[in-house]
């Protein structure tokens, strides 16, 4: 049996901790490209105005789904 469920999708982005005090779109983190192969693995992004680098367990921007 087949059923439907509504669901709304989201983006999910994440800022710069140095940056982000003043509001300002370009604090947003922007994915190196690069993979770390560590366990678990890890993702390199860095602040596309400052650029300072932060190393996160998960790759932004994704794509997140609720109900």
């Amino acid at each position: 049996m087949e059923t439907r469920i509504c669901v709304n999708t989201y983006e999910v982005n994440i800022w710069c901790d140095e940056c982000s005090k003043k509001p300002n779109p370009s604090c947003k983190l922007k994915f190196s490209g690069v993979v770390l192969t560590s366990f678990p693995p890890q993702y390199p992004h860095y602040c596309e105005l400052c650029n300072k680098s932060f190393t996160l367990l998960k790759k932004y921007p994704y794509i997140e789904y609720k109900e």
